[in-house]
Order: C-alpha cells, then sequence, then structure tokens
C-alpha cells in the first residue's frame, strides 16, 4: 500500500510541475490594425498592434506569439526570451488569409533571435530587409544554442549587390543561422566556440537574394565538435547573387528534398555576378546532400556548378541528386589544405545533365575532383552516377586534376557518360582507378582521353597505356531520353532500356546502398 501510495504521490508532483510551467506560459496575439498595444494581448479581441511591443517583451518557455495573416506589419521583429526543446517558444499566424509580412525596408533583418535556443518561427513573410530575412546568431563564446524550427516561411527581396563580400558569405541573405554578429564597425564578428544543434528550416522559399546565401547554417565548435544534426529539407533557394544553399562547421547533418535554381545568376541572369553553388556542405563531418534537384547556377570567377564537397570534411555524401544546365560542373570534390585532406567523400546515383553551358567554366568537368593550395585527399568515390555532357567548348566530362594521399581507396566506377564533346576523361595521375563505366559519343566520332601530358583517341589506347578501366565499355548505354534536361526530377528519363549493357553489370561495391536514383533495389552481390 506504502508502494502504490508513493508512486501516485509521484506522478501527482510531476503533473503539478507540467502544469505550472505551462500555466505561465501566455499567448499573444498582433493585430496592426484593430489591435491596441494598451491591451493584454492575449486574446484576438485583445490584440497588440506593433512590432515595438513584441520587441520590448521578454518571453519565456511555452509562449506563442501570432501575427494576425493577411496584415504587412512594418519593421523589424527582435524577438527576445529562451524555451526549451520541450516547450519552445513559438511565433507564428493566426485567422485566415495568406502569411502575415514583416516589410523592413532600411532593416538590417526582419526577424532576429540572439543569444538564445529553443524557438519556432512558421508561417511568416519577410520583404525588404537589407541583411537577412531571418537570423538566428550570437554575440558571445560558449553558448550552446539547441532546437530552432523556421517552418513553412516566404523570405524574398533581401539586400542589395553593391555590398556583396565573402566576409558576409556566412552572415547574409535569406534564412540565416550563424554563430556571428555583425559586430560594431559592421563587419561580422565570429565566436567560434558558440554551436548550433537540431536546428530543421523545413519547407521554407527563399528567393531575390541581392545578398550572398538564400539558407544557410553556420555553427562553431564546443570541445572540437562540430554543431550536430542540422537539416535543410524540402526547401525552395533561387535567384540569388550567389549560393542557394550551404552549411559550415557542422556534423550528422543533411541538405534534402531541396530544389536550387538560379544562384549565382541574380539579378542579371544569365549574367556573371557574383558566382555561386547549387548545395554544398563545408568544414563537416558525416553529412549528406540528398534527393535535390540544382540548376542553372551561374559565376564570376570559379564554381557556378550544382553540388560541391568543399574542404574540410570527411565521411560527405552526394546522392540521389540532379543536377542540371550550370555554367560549371555537375558535382565537386575539393581538397585545399594539406594538414587536413578531404576524406572519405562519396558521389553516388546522381544524374547530371547539360553542365558545363559557360565556356569559362566548362573546363571543370560535370565530375570535378580538384585540389590546389597544397590540398589533398584521401578516399574518392565516385559511382552509379549518370551524366549527359554537351559543354559549351569541348572539354573533358570527368576532370580529375587532385593530389591523393592516405591509404583509403579512390575509385569512379559504374558510371554512366553520354557525350557530344569528344574529350571524355582527364587524369593527372593513376591513384583514381577508374574501371567498369560505361561510355559513349552521341555523333561516334573520335574520343579523347587524357593523362597528364599524354593523349591517347580511343578506351582500346587508352585501356593498353595506362591500365586503366580495364573492364570498361565504349557502347551505347540505351538510356531512355538521354538527352534530358528540364526542370524536374527526371522519372522515365535516364532510366535503361531493355537491352541496355548498363542492366545488372556494375562492379560490387562494400556499402552500396540499397537503391538507385530512381528507388529500384540495388542487388545484393555480397556473396
Amino acid at each position: 500500500m506504502f508502494f502504490k501510495l508513493r508512486i501516485r504521490t509521484t506522478l501527482l508532483v510531476l503533473m503539478m510541475q507540467f502544469y505550472a510551467v505551462y500555466a505561465n506560459a501566455h499567448t499573444y496575439y498582433v493585430d496592426n490594425i484593430h489591435g491596441n498595444d494598451n491591451n493584454d494581448g492575449h486574446s484576438a479581441g485583445k490584440a497588440w498592434k506593433t512590432l515595438d511591443k513584441l520587441n520590448n517583451t521578454l518571453f519565456e518557455q511555452g509562449d506563442k506569439i501570432f501575427l494576425k495573416r493577411g496584415q504587412i506589419f512594418k519593421g523589424s521583429l527582435h524577438l527576445k526570451g529562451e524555451g526549451t526543446a520541450s516547450q519552445p517558444i513559438i511565433c507564428s499566424a493566426y485567422g485566415t488569409g495568406r502569411r502575415p509580412i514583416i516589410s523592413s525596408a532600411g532593416f538590417d533583418y526582419s526577424v532576429q533571435l540572439m543569444d538564445t535556443q529553443s524557438w519556432e518561427i512558421s508561417d511568416i513573410e519577410t520583404s525588404g530587409s537589407d541583411k537577412a530575412g531571418i537570423y538566428i546568431g550570437c554575440t558571445k563564446n560558449n553558448l550552446v544554442m539547441d532546437y530552432f524550427r523556421i517552418t513553412n516561411c516566404y523570405v524574398h527581396d533581401i539586400g542589395d549587390t553593391t555590398k556583396l563580400a565573402w566576409d558576409f558569405s556566412t552572415t547574409t541573405g535569406g534564412i540565416i543561422i550563424a554563430n556571428s554578429s555583425l559586430g560594431t564597425d559592421g563587419m561580422p564578428a565570429f565566436y567560434g566556440s558558440s554551436v548550433f544543434n537540431d536546428v530543421v528550416i523545413n519547407n521554407c522559399t527563399v528567393r531575390y537574394n541581392y545578398r550572398w546565401t538564400c539558407i544557410s547554417i553556420t555553427s562553431g565548435k564546443a570541445n572540437d565538435a562540430r554543431g550536430n544534426a542540422n537539416y535543410i529539407r524540402n526547401c525552395t533557394a533561387e535567384y540569388s547573387s550567389a549560393d542557394g544553399i550551404r552549411m559550415n562547421g557542422v556534423q550528422n547533418s543533411f541538405i534534402e528534398y531541396c530544389v536550387m535554381y538560379r544562384n549565382g545568376a541574380w539579378p542579371n541572369y544569365p549574367g556573371k555576378n557574383l558566382g555561386g553553388l547549387g548545395a554544398w556542405f563545408f568544414d563537416a563531418e558525416n553529412c549528406t546532400i540528398q534527393f535535390c534537384e540544382a540548376s542553372d547556377v551561374r559565376g564570376r570567377t570559379s564554381d557556378a556548378g550544382a553540388f560541391d564537397i568543399d574542404f574540410w570534411q570527411k565521411n560527405s555524401t552526394v546522392q540521389y541528386c540532379y543536377g542540371h544546365d550550370c555554367a560549371g560542373y555537375g558535382v565537386s570534390v575539393f581538397g585545399a589544405d594539406s594538414s587536413f585532406p578531404t576524406e572519405n567523400a562519396t558521389v553516388r546515383y546522381n544524374i547530371l545533365s547539360n553542365n558545363g553551358r559557360d565556356s569559362s567554366f566548362a573546363w571543370q568537368g560535370d565530375f570535378f575532383v580538384f585540389t590546389w593550395n597544397g590540398g589533398l585527399l584521401n578516399g574518392v568515390k565516385i559511382y552509379n552516377n549518370t551524366s549527359y555532357w554537351n559543354a559549351a567548348v569541348d572539354t573533358p566530362d570527368v576532370r580529375i586534376d587532385a593530389d591523393f594521399t592516405g591509404i583509403n581507396q579512390n575509385i569512379f566506377t559504374n558510371n554512366i557518360i553520354y557525350s557530344k564533346r569528344k574529350h571524355l576523361v582527364y587524369l593527372k595521375s593513376d591513384t583514381m582507378r577508374c574501371d567498369n563505366n560505361i561510355y559513349w559519343l552521341a555523333d561516334n566520332t573520335i574520343s579523347v582521353w587524357q593523362r597528364k601530358d599524354k593523349t591517347y583517341y580511343s578506351l582500346a589506347e587508352w585501356q593498353q597505356n595506362t591500365k586503366q578501366e580495364t573492364h570498361s565499355q565504349y557502347t551505347n548505354p540505351m538510356i531512355e531520353d538521354p538527352t534530358y534536361h528540364e526542370r524536374g526530377f527526371p522519372v522515365t528519363q535516364f532510366n535503361l532500356k531493355q537491352g541496355s549493357p548498363g542492366i545488372n553489370t556494375g562492379m560490387a561495391l562494400q556499402d552500396m546502398g540499397n537503391r538507385d536514383f530512381f528507388g529500384n533495389a540495388i542487388p545484393d552481390k555480397s556473396g
């Protein structure tokens, strides 16, 4: 009897604590037509009126803030207070109609959160801010900022291109999460030991971004650990002066199911503005870009590609993506620091089509494996991809122009190259082993293969002299609609026709995954 009573007492205490916390939580409504800042704001009928009222309020865990739909709120919203993961502070919309708009001409940000955590922002539209639409940052070191959710927001018309500079690449744009503030002199101030964990940006659209990145998450490191488990998913990032989507200083994080369009090509398409990328990671570990589409990326001096595994990375993957019609490459793997080789980069089950649209960038190829500044690679696996190559100039589809180190495997295998350009492959060295690929020139002219300063004019000659591509074929892969490069994920395009030499002929590799680009199961060849 005593035991049962004790359990019931414990449960009662827990329930009392739970309800006590929520009893302190409040709901606030803001209506800039019928509201009044002298109201208590706790109901739609007694709503507050201005953003300033919100800016002067310190919110507590479990609080909810609602802006009325169909209204325009002029100014900037600087939210204060801290929630918890189980009781976040929520900023969203109420009523019917389109999202409430925060119109911020002349202000740095439309929505800003600093030195805090555990917030949810949803169903908000921002327009006209100078530096960022939604900005979450910090002003000091040693902060661990957990749990942010930004959902179903529309952010557009940010800044102007007269103030573009690399120093602002992680602190300006559409939806920006960064371990930084702008500082007192207008330059960013970074806080290297402050980290962001468990950030999810979902189902958001950013467009007409005259600043840098449409959507970005940047973290510092705490005890040498990067920001953990961050996601950008189901988002659209388009019409930006530079990048579409990027993450920096993160681990175990994903960019997935996103669409990037005309980045690095705004506002003067197809002019060369700042230049950029579709989606990429930098200074990352165990991170993945998957199920994304990037197209029409342009550039000014470099990159202008769809997907990028940049340097200072370990165990990063680009898979199940569709990159097309970019000025530069379809996908890249980079190294630029001899003390920190890019390690175990994987590029698999992607479709790359009609890239290399600008003669200034086409030299990079569709597959661009490259090092500079003493950079090194240790383990690059590129397999089971399909490329349609019709670059603006005759340049190799595959460019392996890199230095390698270490003992990890480097392979280019099971890929299909369908080209209208005779230059197919360039290798700086034989460290990357190429084998079991299918190559085909659509007009069946003489093919060109290059190994550093030596050139060969057939696959057979290439095989004989380099010992590369031992099991590869020069034959029509028999692909459905092999030149498709429209917007929208391929459905039937690039499938192999019946009788294709590519059916069930791939080399078995370790940890190949369990599906291909189209969702077909990968045959188990382990036995």
